[in-house]
């Protein structure tokens, strides 16, 4: 503005007293009348009095709410005149009350100031019943935790800043939509570019927070505490630490997490964990879908992580566990009550070791694999058909599921069945953690630890899904039962009968309110323990389950089972003999340890396989 404008009146004023004084006044012609002194007008800027700084002339006003997990209470408010992203104490500024509210009064000579909206708090100070959390967490190859929320640091200070657009707003999405837009500002872009980048970023806050775009920035405290958006902070901050830079793409993190989002919030969902909890947790199925989504978008043709499965992980570890003579290049240990157990072939697989470890004592023996010039055809019963199916068999009431990988789960399904089968892999470096601890929790006296293992192992978990039951085509036993008015009616001395045939030196003393069959010797002690049970089977017909009961405690891992389905027959019932494969996604079974690799690679089968040798201390 021309300053020298405003002061023109004065100096007309001036002039126009000149003139006056010369007509008509007889004064100046009395000599002994004093003629005033003329000043001359002042035409510099006035300045304030006691600063010496411009006089102002424009006032202005901001007033919003900040919030933050709720009302920002005794926050402080600064109008950013100088744009540096810091409160400066020349700076105005103003405290939020009670609901968050705040408004900032201050004169400029500018009659449109630019400038930018801090708010600066202390966590503690928020009046929100959810606490904002400093969440961090230790990801996968970093020393020190990352901090997850980036809005509150470690000292517990948090900051928020706003464009002066959105009418004294102040929350994490004027926050989100300040830093985005500060990056694609710097970017080497086309205006047009950036606006529809701009536009994009609107577009993709509105979905994630599920608020309505025309007052997507307006958020109250309410909107701030409700669990939705709390969850969608939360994954936002989550998504943007895995992706830790690696995918330097405008709009990555948002775009990524507008794919997994749903996903993620399920995965949440279903972990029956608190959001801490599952954030903590770090869960590679997460990471996995963030991978994912990320590949789709084509922001990246490799997973962002290295214990996610890719294609030729797959091959490695389906090569080594689908194969005619059992699993190869695969350590696999069992651990029981006082007991554990432990197989491998070796690297020409044509012999097996399987071993025993009771009290540090290592007992094995090796087997040679052959294959056999005929292998009877099983056949599985399957619950949509109803039938009993061999693997090629077809049936116009069942279409065999095609496997699929989902992450790092391998899922085919049990020969001719609707039964799933889950191959969980976790893909392993030497210098990970999880690899330490799964190699520590091994029995010392197996001494794993002495070996140098592959830098890249696969541990596998195989989960069946629902109970099975097969038998070989045409080669089971078949039991005639006697005529019971109900299958209830039968009694252990009826199943001592039927399914056994002891010696006639043998006393067998037998249990109807346990459902026990105890063989002794002439002392009383018990020789051989057995219990039978009337169950249902995986088709709904009943069965005999006949289990062993171990005699001492290092042999609780050695059960053996017998099932019979009881089927009718003619006039009567028959008991047919199968085999039960029980599934094992119950939390209480123990899986076994399952550990493969790439033998091509590391040529570490016979290095493992003597070294167990060199273990035994018995031979059986």
């Amino acid at each position: 503005m021309d300053f020298s404008q405003q002061w023109r009146p004065s100096l007309i004023a001036a002039a126009l007293s000149i003139v006056l004084m010369g007509c008509g006044s007889s004064d100046s012609d009395n000599p002994e009348v004093d003629t005033p002194e003329i000043t001359p007008p002042d035409t510099s800027t006035p300045t304030t009095p006691d600063t010496g700084t411009p006089a102002t002339n424009f006032d202005h006003q901001i007033a919003g709410v900040a919030a933050y997990q709720g009302a920002l209470v005794g926050a402080t408010i600064c109008a950013d005149l100088n744009m540096n992203q810091a409160c400066e104490t020349d700076e105005p500024s103003a405290m939020t009350d009670s609901e968050g509210a705040y408004q900032i009064d201050w004169q400029s000579e500018l009659e449109t100031p630019e400038y930018y909206l801090l708010a600066n708090w202390v966590a503690a100070s928020s009046t929100s019943n959810k606490k904002p959390q400093v969440m961090q967490l230790r990801f996968k190859g970093a020393t020190q935790p990352k901090q997850l929320n980036t809005i509150i640091n470690a000292a517990g200070l948090g900051t928020l800043v706003a464009s002066s657009e959105y009418g004294g707003a102040i929350n994490l999405l004027t926050n989100i939509k300040f830093n985005r837009k500060v990056e694609i500002q710097k970017s080497e872009l086309e205006e047009s570019q950036k606006t529809a980048l701009l536009t994009e970023v609107d577009t993709l806050l509105a979905r994630l927070f599920a608020l309505q775009p025309s007052n997507l920035y307006q958020v109250t405290p309410a909107n701030s505490v409700s669990d939705d958006f709390i969850i969608t902070e939360a994954l936002y901050n989550y998504v943007e630490q895995v992706l830790a830079g690696q995918i330097p793409a405008l709009l990555a993190l948002e775009n990524v997490l507008d794919v997994s989002f749903d996903d993620l919030k399920a995965l949440l969902e279903d972990s029956e964990f608190s959001l801490e909890e599952f954030i903590d947790s770090d869960p590679l199925a997460a990471r996995i879908l963030i991978s994912n989504a990320a590949i789709s978008l084509g922001y990246t043709e490799s997973h962002i992580d290295h214990r996610i499965m890719g294609e030729h992980d797959w091959d490695i570890l389906l090569g080594n566990i689908i194969s005619e003579t059992g699993f190869k290049n695969t350590f696999t240990l069992s651990s029981n009550v006082g007991m554990s157990s432990f197989s491998l072939h070796n690297s020409a697989d044509t012999k097996q070791l399987f071993g025993f470890l009771v009290d540090d004592v290592v007992t094995a023996f090796e087997m040679n694999i052959t294959s056999n010039d005929y292998e009877w055809p099983t056949q599985c019963w399957n619950t949509t058909s109803e039938s009993w199916m061999t693997e090629d068999q077809t049936s116009p009431d069942f279409t065999k599921p095609t496997p699929y990988f989902d992450g790092n789960t391998y899922v085919t399904y049990y020969d001719n069945t609707p039964v799933e089968i889950h191959f969980i892999s976790q893909k392993l470096l030497k210098t990970d953690e999880e690899w330490d601890a799964i190699i520590n929790s091994t029995p010392q006296a197996l001494a794993l630890n002495d070996i140098s293992w592959p830098e890249v192992s696969y541990r596998m978990e195989m989960q069946l899904t629902e109970n099975v039951m097969c038998r070989e085509v045409d080669n089971y036993d078949i039991i005639n039962l006697p005529e019971y008015s109900q299958l209830e009616q039968i009694n252990t001395a009826d199943i001592v009968d039927l399914f056994f045939d002891f010696d006639d030196s043998q006393l067998v003393i037998t249990n109807d309110v346990n459902n026990t069959i105890s063989v002794e010797d002439g002392l009383g002690t018990p020789l051989e323990v057995y219990h039978w049970e009337l169950l249902d089977s995986p088709n709904g017909m009943p069965m005999i389950e006949i289990t062993t009961v171990p005699l001492e405690q290092a042999n609780a891992g050695l059960i053996d089972h017998r099932n019979y389905l009881i089927e009718d027959f003619l006039d009567g019932k028959i008991a047919t003999q199968f085999d039960l494969y029980k599934a094992t996604i119950d939390e209480s079974t123990q899986l076994p340890l399952m550990l493969t690799y790439d033998e091509d690679t590391y040529e570490f089968t016979d290095v493992l396989y003597q070294h167990l040798l060199g273990l035994i201390s018995t031979q059986p």
